[in-house]
């Protein structure tokens, strides 16, 4: 395989302790250049990279020939603006998540893709996470029976937070960083979109840092979730079905069934790779797989001249239409449908 030669537009903390190391294990990867406005991160990352080539801004990185793809990890107000001029650049684009910090910005970047013949992957890393993908097959194979309902939970103690987290107005806020994370999972577990939410969003201590949801699948079933950034840690799942419950703890490293009155811990993680979430809150450089299988698609749909790659920018569009409908949801009061705007006939999971 080719190596890709990727540039990286925005250096901060979580690019030099997850990002830039997982992608030292990604084979046919190789960073060659970042960007970043501020000199101090600019100079770790390009410490940990090897050396590479460093530039202020996301323009001046895309003025090299020998990039092939980038990767946009600035804070999300900024994802749109550096997706398009990557776009425009004809480089293949990984986002992190959100795609954009508002609707209308996420729908141009997917007007501009559509039809490029580019790769357009989203940073929704948790479905690569083996727990999750053990979870998708259990469901799949009908151990649970009908499922009936499903609980989630994604807290936060925030010490990690960077100020512009803490605004909405700069892409900040719960339903931006930490709801959309479940909401791509639920899609990608039972394999439907959701339709409908409804929600009530608190301001704590900083803007939407707390939020309850109740979304509703494509089949029906109705998912109940909490999100803070304040508080304790938690990332679970819970899906209730009619012959057994399937419970998920991400920081746990744990998978565990109940099926009537009968407990099975089925999936256990052991791995220190498989806990970075965790690592990362306090300092630590550990990885979570789910970073490097994430990259190790994405180089080799690039590679491979392949499009057909999950969670695509069509994903991500809708994740920020759920969070769109959930932010009208609590200022209205009202329940709110889930207006798509583009997407294939068929998702690809």
């Amino acid at each position: 395989m080719n190596v890709i030669r990727l540039g990286v537009v925005g250096c901060g903390k979580v690019v030099c302790r997850i990002h830039l190391p997982a992608l030292r294990r990604v084979h046919g990867a190789k960073v060659v250049a970042l960007a970043d406005p501020v000199a101090a991160r600019r100079a770790e990352a390009e410490r940990l990279a090897g050396g590479v080539a460093t530039f202020v801004d996301c323009e001046e990185l895309l003025r090299r020939a020998d990039i092939d793809a980038v990767m946009i990890c600035t804070p999300s107000a900024q994802h749109a603006q550096c997706a398009l001029a990557a776009l425009a650049a004809s480089k293949h684009v990984y986002v992190e998540k959100p795609l954009a910090s508002n609707l209308r910005d996420a729908e141009a970047v997917v007007h501009a893709w559509e039809g490029t013949g580019l790769v357009g992957m989203s940073g929704f890393n948790y479905r690569h996470h083996p727990l999750y993908v053990k979870t998708q097959e259990i469901v799949s194979s009908g151990i649970l029976g009908q499922v009936m309902g499903i609980r989630s939970s994604f807290t936060s103690a925030g010490e990690w937070i960077d100020e512009w987290r803490k605004r909405r107005s700069s892409g900040g806020g719960v339903l931006l960083d930490l709801a959309g994370h479940h909401i791509d999972l639920a899609e990608f577990i039972f394999r439907q979109r959701i339709c409908e939410v409804a929600a009530q969003v608190t301001s704590w201590g900083s803007d939407q840092d707390t939020a309850w949801t109740e979304m509703t699948l494509g089949n029906g079933v109705v998912m109940q979730s909490f999100f803070c950034l304040r508080g304790t840690d938690t990332n679970r799942f819970e899906i209730y079905g009619e012959s057994a419950r399937l419970t998920v703890d991400y920081l746990a490293g744990t998978l565990e069934i109940v099926c009537r009155g009968r407990r099975k811990l089925i999936h256990r993680v052991s791995d220190a790779l498989d806990q970075g979430w965790s690592r990362l809150r306090h300092g630590l450089t550990q990885l979570d797989r789910s970073y490097e299988i994430a990259f190790s698609k994405f180089v080799n749909a690039v590679a491979n001249g392949c499009q057909r790659i999950a969670p695509d920018l069509h994903d991500a569009l809708h994740v920020l239409q759920v969070i769109d409908a959930a932010e009208r949801s609590a200022d209205t009061g009202q329940r709110s449908r889930i207006q798509t705007i583009s997407e294939p006939a068929v998702a690809q999971w």
